[in-house]
């Protein structure tokens, strides 16, 4: 980067507006997880899934699911686990992909 007199060249600038508007879309992401997920939860629980309990779709996701990002060729399964009691070992199918949330 350089500066002129204290003052960022055109070039510097247009970098760091270039490198502020990517920090300012990672914050925006990471300040969105919590209030997803706390969507997610709450829906979960209003179906009656409650924490433990494990939610699998049957079915493949199509254009009229609900999911957030949903593919039309993986299989779902979301589960809140609570880990006041203390921690808890998780075994997944093989090969499968997912992230359990901690409802504590």
């Amino acid at each position: 980067m350089e500066f002129t007199d204290g003052y960022p060249t055109e070039q510097t600038a247009s970098k760091l507006g270039d490198h502020l508007d990517y920090l300012h879309g990672v914050e925006e992401s990471m300040n969105t997880i919590p209030g997803a997920t706390y969507a997610l939860r709450q829906g979960l629980l209003d179906a009656g899934v409650m924490d433990g309990e494990v939610l699998l779709f049957s079915k493949l996701s199509d254009s009229r699911s609900l999911v957030l990002t949903g593919n039309a060729d993986t299989v779902y399964f979301w589960s809140f686990l609570d880990q006041t009691p203390g921690p808890l070992v998780v075994q997944t199918p093989a090969d499968s992909l997912g992230i359990w949330y901690s409802a504590c």
